[in-house]
């Protein structure tokens, strides 16, 4: 759904779409039903997207956008899951799709129930933009996120010139936390 707001682009504010990853991070999605789940890109089964999880299949996907109940073919205890790819599967990409069939299980747990999707963020489990914010302002992120550029900045370079990494980060740890 967040992929389809770009590409229609609607005006969505930057700030918006720079909250994605906090969004996808701190969202517990329960499914149900599979018709409000995104079969590739929300984290449904476990904590990651299937996408990221296997990169080849999904390429090679023609139905990248589908919700989980689309993938799905049959009624009643006849469901089975309905893959379509635009090429045939090549040897090494069957035992991704194996993993992946493991991984999602049987597509007959699918309930007549509406998904649900609970924000960690607030204890009530409801969305807030002043939770998301204070997440995404957390002194304990932004010295996750300084750490690792400090951290590529220096495989980049191959070296930190006489500076230990630790001794770096610990300092700026220091400095952030007293702020």
């Amino acid at each position: 759904m967040l992929q389809s707001l770009r590409r229609v682009n609607l005006g969505t504010d930057e700030s918006i779409m720079k909250s994605l990853p906090i969004l996808k991070q701190f969202t517990t999605l329960t499914l149900k039903n599979g018709k409000s789940i995104s079969f590739w890109e929300d984290p449904w089964c476990n904590n990651t997207s299937l996408h990221m999880e296997f990169p080849k299949l999904w390429k090679i996907s023609k139905r990248k956008e589908a919700v989980v109940a689309d993938m799905l073919q049959g009624e009643g205890h006849e469901v089975a899951w309905n893959f379509t790819f635009s090429r045939e599967l090549e040897n090494e990409e069957v035992a991704p799709l194996i993993s992946m069939l493991e991984k999602i299980g049987n597509p007959n747990k699918l309930l007549d129930e509406d998904d649900i999707r609970c924000w960690r963020g607030e204890k009530n489990g409801a969305f807030s933009a002043s939770s998301c914010y204070q997440l995404e302002n957390d002194p304990g992120r932004i010295i996750i996120k300084i750490k690792a550029l400090l951290y590529r900045w220096g495989m980049s370079n191959g070296k930190f010139k006489g500076i230990f990494f630790d001794d770096l980060v610990g300092r700026w740890d220091t400095k952030i936390h007293n702020m």
